[in-house]
């Protein structure tokens, strides 16, 4: 038996969270021994723009031009609507 996609996700919250409360906690250990950042080169700068820009949020539509003939899983064969996460078809 599988568990429930919700299962899942409190767990990879609960990971992500801890992660990052490390992540805060070795930050701060560093800016006591008293780092304050990092150098990035000019390469490193320009992905770290190009990864991070803003993009505008798909809409519905074009979601669902993208899924709407999904057939990754047996759910197709029933589908009448398009059920983000888990759903009955």
């Amino acid at each position: 038996m599988t568990e429930p996609v919700h299962a899942f996700n409190d767990g990879f919250t609960r990971l992500l969270t801890e992660i990052t409360e490390d992540f805060k906690g070795y930050l701060q250990y560093m800016k006591g021994l008293g780092y304050a950042g990092v150098t990035l080169s000019e390469n490193s700068l320009s992905i770290l723009d190009n990864e991070y820009t803003e993009t505008k949020p798909e809409t519905l539509e074009v979601i669902r031009g993208d899924l709407g003939t999904c057939q990754r899983c047996r759910l197709h064969k029933g589908r009448k609507h398009i059920v983000f996460g888990a759903g009955n078809p």
